[in-house]
C-alpha cells in the first residue's frame, strides 16, 4: 500500500512569529518590579537582523524594526517584523512569509491605533487588519477571497506596557525572577499569558569587553510551548531556542539573509523503529519503548499511555483502546473546541453549507463524526505540494495534506455543534518505506472530538473514525502541537508489543 507522507507541520514557524512579535513589542506584563521602570518613550530607532535555523541549518530569516515616525501628519510608535522562510519537505519546495505592522501613540496613554498582519504560504495569503478603536477593536480577516469580521475579546496592549517585559532587564535580575505579561497574536486575532523566569545570569568578554547576559525560560499559557531566550541587559533578544531544534539568532544583516543548503526537514525528522509493523490502519495495539530527546514531553493522552523511567532514560508508550485512560473534556476545553476564530471560520456561508452537507441527515454526534471523517477523507485530495493557508483556500483547491484534513474537519465539525481541535504527534509510515534501512514514524496532524464527555481521536486523512495505534500523541492545538513531532525527531523506538486486526 503506498503511504502518504506528511509535510513538515507549518505551526513552529508560527510560533517563532510569535516570539519575534513579543520581541516587537506586543507584550503587557503584569508584575513590573517594584522599582521605578526606565521611561518607555522611544525616541531612537531599533532595527535587528536575525537568522532562523532548525536543527542547524538555515531555513530564513526575521527582521524587526521599531522606531517613532510621522504618518499624515501625526506622530506614531510603530513596531514592524517580517519573516521570510525558505524550506524543502518530501522534496517540495516551501516559502512562507509573515509580515506585521502595529502603530501606537505617541504618547500616554499609548494606546494601539492600528495595524496588520500578512502571512502568505505559496500562492495563497491571509491578511488581518484591525479596525475600530478602544472597546471595539475588531479584526477583519481575509482569506480565500472572502473578508471576515472578529470581535476581539480586549483591546490590543498598549505600547507602555508592551515593552515592561524588556525594560525588565535593565533592572538587575537573579536566577529565580520570574515576570508574567499579556500577549497579543495579531495574525490569529487571539491573546495569551506568557512568563518569562530567570534561570542562569552569565558574565564573559566578547572581543575583550565585559558582557552580561540572561538566559531565560519562555514560557505561553494558551499553547503550552516553551523557549529559551539569552537577553542582554539592554533588554535586546541575543537568541532563543524553541522545542529543541528551532533557533533564531541576532546577526549583521548579509549573513542573516544569506541562505542555507536546503535540507529536506520531514526526512531529518523521522523517529526510526526497529521492527515493521504491518499495515498501521489494522493496528489496534502498540507497545514501543522510546530513546531520544524531549521524550519526557509524551504525557498520557487519549488511547496512548506513557510512563517514564528517569534512570534508564526510557519512555514505555501504550497505545490503543486497550490503554485508554478515558479523558474527561473540561467545560473550559469544551467552549473553547465550539469556539470560532481567526483560524476557524465555523460561522461563513461556505463553511456551514459544506457542513450540512457533509452530515446530512445525522442526528447525533457520533453519526456527525463519521459522516465528517468520511466526507473530509474523500472531499480534500492527497498532496504535500499543495499549499494552502486557511479553511476557504482548502475549500476551493481540495487538496492538502494532514494539516488541511485536519484544519477543516475541526472547522466543520465545530460548524455542526461537535467539539473538536487539532492534535499533532507521530505516525507510523508504512513498511514499504525505509529510512536509513529502518522503518520510520513521521511528522503528522489528526484530530480529537467530544464524546459522550470523553477526548475521542479520529483521523480524517486516512478515513479512520478509530485512529490507528500508531498514533504517537504529542499534544493538541492549545498545548503544544507545533512541536508534535518536532521534539521526537530522531527517536529511536524498540518494538515491544503489537497487535494486528486480520
Amino acid at each position: 500500500m503506498d503511504r502518504k507522507l506528511l509535510p513538515l507541520l507549518t505551526g513552529t514557524l508560527v510560533v517563532v512569529a510569535l516570539a519575534l512579535g513579543v520581541h516587537a513589542s506586543i507584550a503587557h506584563a503584569k508584575d513590573a518590579p517594584k522599582a521605578a521602570p526606565a521611561k518607555p518613550a522611544l525616541t531612537q530607532r531599533y532595527d535587528d537582523w536575525y537568522g532562523i535555523y532548525m536543527d542547524g541549518t538555515k531555513i530564513g530569516w526575521a527582521h524587526i524594526v521599531l522606531e517613532p515616525m510621522r504618518r499624515a501628519d501625526k506622530a506614531f510608535l510603530r513596531s514592524h517584523y517580517r519573516i521570510e522562510l525558505r524550506m524543502k519537505s518530501m522534496g517540495s519546495d516551501r516559502e512562507i512569509k509573515i509580515e506585521e505592522e502595529l502603530l501606537f501613540e505617541s504618547k500616554p496613554p499609548y494606546r494601539c491605533v492600528t495595524g496588520w498582519n500578512v502571512q502568505s504560504q505559496g500562492a495563497f495569503s491571509q491578511r488581518v487588519q484591525l479596525t475600530g478603536g478602544p472597546g471595539s477593536f475588531a479584526a477583519l480577516i481575509t482569506a480565500g477571497g472572502q473578508t471576515r469580521k472578529l470581535t476581539l475579546a480586549e483591546d490590543p496592549v498598549p505600547f507602555d506596557v508592551a515593552m515592561k517585559p524588556y525594560l525588565w532587564f535593565r533592572e538587575k535580575r537573579a536566577v529565580g525572577d520570574t515576570v508574567t505579561y499579556r500577549s497579543f497574536d495579531l495574525g490569529e486575532a487571539e491573546f495569551d499569558d506568557d512568563t518569562l523566569t530567570v534561570t542562569e545570569v552569565v558574565t564573559t568578554r566578547v572581543d575583550g569587553v565585559p558582557l552580561t547576559y540572561y538566559v531565560a525560560e519562555q514560557r505561553s499559557k494558551r499553547d503550552g510551548e516553551s523557549g529559551t531566550m539569552r537577553i542582554d541587559q539592554s533588554g535586546k533578544l541575543l537568541s532563543m531556542q524553541m522545542m529543541g531544534v528551532m533557533e533564531v539568532r541576532l546577526e549583521p544583516e548579509a549573513v542573516a539573509r544569506k541562505p542555507g543548503k536546503p535540507v529536506d526537514l520531514f526526512v531529518s525528522q523521522i523517529a526510526k523503529i526497529d521492527k515493521p509493523l504491518g499495515e498501521p490502519g489494522k493496528v489496534t495495539e502498540l507497545i514501543v519503548e522510546v530513546r531520544g530527546r524531549d521524550i519526557e514531553k509524551i504525557q498520557d493522552g487519549p488511547r496512548q499511555r506513557a510512563s517514564l523511567d528517569k534512570e534508564r532514560k526510557v519512555l514505555t508508550l501504550r497505545l490503543g483502546a486497550a490503554h485508554d485512560p478515558k479523558v474527561k473534556a473540561t467545560e473550559e476545553e469544551i467552549r473553547a473546541s465550539l469556539a470560532e476564530s481567526a483560524e476557524h471560520p465555523i460561522r461563513d456561508k461556505k463553511v456551514v453549507a459544506l457542513a450540512q452537507r457533509a452530515v446530512g441527515d445525522a442526528s447525533t454526534p457520533h453519526e456527525k463524526v463519521k459522516r465528517l471523517v468520511a466526507f473530509v477523507d474523500k472531499y480534500v485530495e492527497d498532496s504535500y505540494a499543495a499549499e494552502p493557508l486557511s479553511v476557504l483556500d482548502i475549500i476551493s483547491v481540495r487538496k492538502g495534506d494532514c494539516t488541511e484534513h485536519s484544519l477543516l474537519f475541526t472547522t466543520l465539525a465545530r460548524a455542526v455543534g461537535v467539539p473538536a481541535r487539532e492534535v499533532g504527534g507521530l505516525m507510523y509510515l508504512g513498511d514499504e518505506l525505509r529510512f536509513g534501512g529502518r522503518y520510520g514514524f513521521g511528522g503528522h496532524a489528526w484530530n480529537e472530538v467530544v464524546l459522550d464527555g470523553i477526548w475521542v481521536p479520529v483521523d480524517a486523512t486516512w478515513g479512520q473514525v478509530v485512529a490507528d495505534a500508531t498514533h504517537i500523541r504529542q499534544g493538541a492545538e492549545d498545548s503544544g502541537q507545533a512541536s508534535a513531532f518536532l521534539s521526537l525527531g530522531g527517536a529511536e523506538l524498540k518494538l515491544i508489543k503489537v497487535v494486528r486486526k486480520p
